[in-house]
């Protein structure tokens, strides 16, 4: 065989070898990084649920607060009321934004896990691995609902967002006024982000479920993974 011929095959070969096994080791690779990046989004989990906590015993105290002085007439306790809740949604805004990018970086993750399981799929099959394949079509459907998961979380998160902003742009013009058509309007205004607090620490504790069981899974795919 001539030389030149001997050393395209050669190349052919070194090209299909590395495309073998480099597709092989990320497969192995991925998930192990995918179990760190459970951690972290399980710590910030933790994190989010413990402040959301805070923020809703803040918001109880504060409403508890607005009663006891319209109940009494204290035009100072409810001076402070107002000041109070001018800086917890301040607070609240800041929190929201950074809650929505978390969010959207947990998003990009999860359709990026549905990408690499569709390439580890459509492998396993050219490889005429039934079993792998399988598994795949199996680790693309729980990442398919992840993401699924992700984007719930995304809507709620910007319509909390939205809502809060709403009810700060309403509660502006009723600082100062203690009069019982304002008091009344501001009572209700600011019960409802009680309720809206509420509903957000039942998110979070939702949320740290999801990624507790993501991170089940994906042990479990490593762990496969290490057998093959």
């Amino acid at each position: 065989m001539p030389q030149r011929a001997q050393l395209l095959i050669a190349t052919l070969l070194t090209v299909l070898l590395s495309a073998c096994f480099g597709t092989t080791a990320g497969a192995q690779s991925r998930p192990g990084a995918e179990v760190r990046q459970d951690r972290r989004e399980i710590r910030q989990d933790r994190r989010q649920k413990r402040d959301d906590r805070r923020d809703l015993l803040r918001l109880e105290a504060l409403l508890n607060d607005f009663d006891r002085a319209r109940r009494h007439r204290d035009a100072r306790g409810l001076r402070q009321v107002d000041s109070s809740l001018q800086a917890i949604l301040r607070s609240e805004a800041r929190e929201d934004r950074r809650e929505i990018r978390q969010d959207q970086r947990e998003l990009r993750r999860s359709r990026r896990e549905v990408r690499g399981e569709r390439r580890e799929r459509r492998h396993e099959a050219a490889q005429g691995d039934v079993r792998g394949t399988a598994q795949a079509t199996h680790d693309l459907r729980d990442d398919r609902r992840d993401r699924r998961d992700d984007r719930r979380d995304l809507a709620q998160s910007r319509a909390r967002a939205q809502r809060r902003g709403e009810i700060r742009h309403a509660l502006a013009p009723l600082y100062g006024k203690y009069d019982p058509s304002s008091l009344t309007h501001k009572r209700r205004l600011l019960a409802e982000l009680v309720q809206i607090e509420r509903a957000e620490l039942r998110s979070d504790r939702q949320e740290l479920r999801e990624d507790k069981r993501e991170r089940r899974e994906d042990r479990r795919e490593r762990r496969q993974d290490r057998r093959r």
